[in-house]
C-alpha cells in the first residue's frame, strides 16, 4: 500500500464506520486483536509517507458510537494515532421527526403513515437515545404491526406504541 500511494503520489483518506465491530469480537464480547492490527499496520504506512519525501498521504477515520472503543485501542495504536475526537450530540425530536417523514415518503404509500405516528415515534426515541437509527426501526416495526393486523395505516396509539414494546423487548431478550 505505501509504495502503491508513493508512486502514484496518492492521498488516501480511510473512514471505518462503526469502527467498533473492527474493535470488538461481537459473538463472545471479547476485544478483537485484528482491528488493533490493521490500525498498527495502517499507521506504520501512514508513518512511512510522512518521513518520506514523496507527496503522497494517510488518513484514518474512524467512527463509532460506542464510547469505549479508545479503551479498546492498543498502547501502540493509541501512541500513533494523534486522535482528535468530535462528539455529535443526540436528535432531538423535531429533527428525529424531519428524518422519519422523509424516510416515510420512501418507504411507504401516501397516506399510509398517520401523521401521530411519525410524532409518537420521533417523542419516544428522542427520550430514549435519539437515534435516527432507532426511529427508523421503530417506524418499519410499527409498518409491520400494521400489515400483520390487515390494517391499511399506521396509527401512533396501536401501532407505534406496540413496536416500541416489540422492540424494547427484543433489546432485553438479547
Amino acid at each position: 500500500l505505501c509504495e502503491k500511494l508513493k508512486k502514484e503520489e496518492i492521498y488516501l483518506v480511510i473512514t471505518f464506520d462503526e469502527v467498533d465491530r473492527l474493535m470488538s469480537n461481537k459473538k463472545d464480547g471479547k476485544p478483537g486483536s485484528h482491528g488493533n492490527s490493521l490500525l498498527k499496520q495502517l499507521l506504520e504506512v501512514r508513518k512511512d509517507l510522512k518521513n518520506s519525501d514523496a507527496e503522497a498521504g494517510l488518513t484514518l477515520i474512524c467512527i463509532t458510537n460506542d464510547s469505549s472503543v479508545p479503551g479498546e485501542l492498543s498502547s501502540k495504536v493509541k501512541d500513533r494515532f494523534g486522535r482528535e475526537g468530535l462528539h455529535f450530540s443526540s436528535y432531538n425530536a423535531l429533527q428525529l421527526r424531519n428524518i422519519l417523514e422523509e424516510r416515510a415518503k420512501k418507504a411507504f404509500q401516501p397516506g399510509v403513515v398517520d401523521d401521530g405516528a411519525i410524532s409518537k415515534a420521533a417523542s419516544l426515541v428522542a427520550r430514549d437515545s435519539g437515534s435516527a437509527r432507532r426511529a427508523i426501526e421503530l417506524l418499519r416495526k410499527a409498518g409491520e404491526l400494521a400489515d400483520e393486523s390487515g390494517d391499511d395505516k399506521i396509527e401512533h396509539e396501536q401501532h407505534v406504541e406496540s413496536a416500541h414494546q416489540a422492540l424494547e423487548t427484543n433489546e432485553i431478550l438479547e
